[in-house]
């Protein structure tokens, strides 16, 4: 009876200490063994969320901003826009797959954002699709005389993506591509 006593004795006395100790790392602001970030927010994957030290805006801000001075939106926007393209070129160089993922990303939240505005506002989204066009055409003109191989390569890639369409429009109309050809 005494050597049960004894032994539950020992292990009540450990479970408090470890209790203790586990209440004690729990008051520290990061656990041990996990190296404080201290990178500047914006820099690096945590951004300053972690540390509660982002210092974003909100879009109410961003959009009284544009309404009050908007040459200052501007020259701020383009700056915001230059660190995303820089943060994404090092992302690029340093994890591929994630860029990739992100690129994904972008493009659905793009897709979804003109859908939605192509049912709310159609002739906006005919704006936003004739400006888009007007901009590639001169890219493609640019690039015609910068750089004639590239731009054969990008024509045969938009003449491959349209013959893919009119198959796939072929079969979506209930005819097969192959009777078509």
């Amino acid at each position: 009876m005494r050597k049960i006593t004894k032994h539950i004795q020992i292990g009540v006395v450990t479970l408090l200490f470890c209790m203790v100790s586990v209440f004690s790392y729990a008051k520290e602001q990061t656990p041990p063994g996990i190296e404080k970030k201290d990178a500047p927010p914006g820099q690096g994957e945590h951004k300053g969320w972690e540390q509660l030290k982002h210092k974003g805006w909100t879009k109410e801000e961003w959009l009284k901003l544009k309404e009050n001075n908007p040459e200052e939106f501007k020259k701020l926007l383009q700056q915001r826009l230059g660190d995303i393209r820089q943060r994404l070129e090092q992302l690029k160089k340093s994890d591929p797959a994630k860029y990739q993922r992100i690129m994904q990303h972008i493009r659905q939240r793009r897709i979804v954002a003109l859908r939605k505005l192509q049912k709310a506002n159609p002739d906006k989204f005919k704006e936003i699709l004739e400006k888009r066009k007007d901009v590639f055409q001169e890219k493609l003109e640019k690039l015609k005389a910068d750089n004639p191989e590239k731009y054969r390569k990008v024509m045969e890639r938009i003449e491959n993506l349209k013959k893919g369409r009119s198959r796939g429009n072929n079969k979506a109309l209930g005819g097969d591509a192959a009777s078509n050809m």
